[in-house]
């Protein structure tokens, strides 16, 4: 292998010569900021149970794999800027900082547990040979332990765009992604979509969570915390389509039939999965809410919180716009729409009907003397497309889950 010289403020591993095996260290290599690239692992890795480490280091660590290209036979040194690393994924320069002064060390101190078919117990390989943040600048040398996992890939390994990874806002996503995409083994998923199984047993230990009182014997945290989040968030930021149900062996929660799809399938729907369900009584829930209009393009789904007793007036409530989540009041006979912080955005004029009435009547009520309403309009009931139908199913469950 050849010689690493540490620079000042890198963390070296000391592994001896002979566990690195053959892999070379080759000079250092500029680094691609292409998102469509792919990140490509073996298989068997991905199920591995692995230290938890903060969403950002993942991504971190998964553009570094990403540089890894088809025939190369050698790990390269890497290096980027705390600047270049914001912009690829898409925070503020002044939160990456830290991050990266984080990762120099953990890369080279936490890692993936290795069991050799030999061994009796699992070994932890960091992340890192070594790793370095110093004047606004991270670099970084792969482990050579981790080579046959990442290095000469030629058959079971999945790949994935690396846009996928810095799309994604959940902690479990990116891990919980690879592991299902691992176990799909088809270049193209057909258009009724396929079926692979997680096993409770491999999510547990993936997230080294055996034993933890949180989860271990707790299928309900398991699901609400872990593996809901994640398919949200995978569904939202990714072109994949996912849904699941429970696995039993008689009462008990044995894994997850994971039913998978591309976007651009027609049969997007899995109606037996627990997501369409919950987003089907959802929908169910919302048949007889309004939406108020604004400006005639901007809509807004309305969850009421307190109306007057005719039950016609919406005094405050929340709802959406442009994508954003926001509240609004009515005061003074204007309609004040707030941000998530409480700050104004807008203020409408607003005077109320007394009655819902579909938006095709709205005119109706200005022709009788009402010219500066805006009336509220039956929410859309339109038959809705398999895609419409995902987006509120992210919807709903962003809704109830609120934390990233």
């Amino acid at each position: 292998m050849d010689e690493i010289k540490s620079n000042s403020g890198i963390v070296k591993n000391d592994f001896e010569v002979e566990e690195l095996g053959k892999v070379t260290i080759g000079e250092e290599r500029e680094l691609s900021d292409n998102v469509d690239l792919v990140v490509a692992q073996a298989n068997e890795f991905v199920m591995m149970p692995r230290d938890p480490i903060k969403l950002t280091h993942q991504k971190i660590l998964r553009l570094f794999f990403m540089q890894i290209r088809p025939g190369d036979c050698m790990l390269y040194r890497y290096k980027i800027t705390a600047v270049k690393a914001a912009e690829i994924l898409g925070v503020s320069v002044n939160n990456i900082y830290d991050e990266l002064d984080e990762l120099a060390e953990i890369a080279t101190a936490k890692g993936v547990w290795v069991k050799n078919k030999d061994e009796r117990k699992a070994k932890r390989y960091p992340y890192a040979l070594e790793a370095g943040y110093e004047n606004g600048v991270f670099e970084m040398v792969i482990n050579p332990l981790l080579a046959p996992f990442l290095l000469g890939l030629t058959k079971d390994y999945f790949q994935y765009p690396m846009r996928y990874a810095v799309n994604v806002s959940k902690k479990y996503s990116i891990d919980i992604l690879e592991m299902i995409i691992s176990k799909v083994m088809l270049k193209n998923i057909p258009d009724r979509g396929v079926f692979v199984t997680l096993t409770l047993q491999e999510l547990l230990s993936k997230f080294m969570l055996i034993g933890n009182k949180t989860y271990d014997g707790k299928v309900n945290n398991v699901t609400s915390r872990i593996l809901e989040p994640a398919l949200i968030d995978i569904n939202s930021s990714t072109n994949y389509r996912i849904d699941y149900t429970k696995i039993k062996d008689n009462k008990t929660v044995t894994g997850f039939k994971i039913f998978v799809n591309d976007a651009k399938n027609k049969h997007l729907d899995y109606t037996e999965g627990v997501l369409y369900k919950k987003a089907m009584r959802f929908d169910e829930r919302r048949k007889g809410e309004e939406v108020i209009d604004l400006d005639e393009s901007q809509y807004k789904f309305v969850d009421v919180e307190k109306v007057d007793s005719s039950n016609s007036l919406i005094l405050t409530g929340k709802g959406w716009v442009n994508g954003k989540r926001v509240s609004f009041v009515n005061r003074g006979g204007n309609l004040e729409i707030m941000d998530e912080n409480g700050n104004t955005i807008s203020v409408e004029a607003f005077t109320a009907v007394n009655r819902p009435v579909p938006v095709e009547n709205d005119k109706t009520s200005k022709e009788n003397g009402d010219k500066d309403a805006r009336s509220f309009i039956v929410a859309d009931e339109k038959p809705r497309s398999q895609e419409e139908d995902f987006r509120r199913i992210n919807e709903y469950l962003e809704s109830a889950q609120g934390e990233k």
